[in-house]
């Protein structure tokens, strides 16, 4: 099981979108937020944070067949519809 972490200052601006495959997971905890049209977790985690103020999504469509957690200090907005089989934390 593979885990990526994706760190430091700086985002992701104009990809169209973010797919999570696989067992592993996910980490964002970067300083800027990253945009995408659509998130779309088909397996494992994707994580936000890591009870700092970093690590934040911005998407038109996001879809959780897996596990999304939210682990940040403070509080986050997340605009869109949350659609899928998979379990918010």
């Amino acid at each position: 099981m593979l885990s990526y972490t994706f760190t430091g200052s700086g985002n992701i601006a104009g990809a169209a979108s973010l797919t999570k495959n696989g067992s592993g997971s996910l980490l964002v905890d970067n300083t800027g937020v990253d945009n995408f049209v659509s998130v779309t977790i088909n397996n494992g985690t994707l994580q936000l944070g890591t009870n700092g103020p970093d690590g934040s999504i911005s998407a038109v469509n996001i879809t959780n067949n897996g596990a999304l957690i939210v682990n940040r200090s403070g509080s986050l907005t997340l605009s869109s519809a949350i659609a899928g089989t998979g379990s918010p934390h």
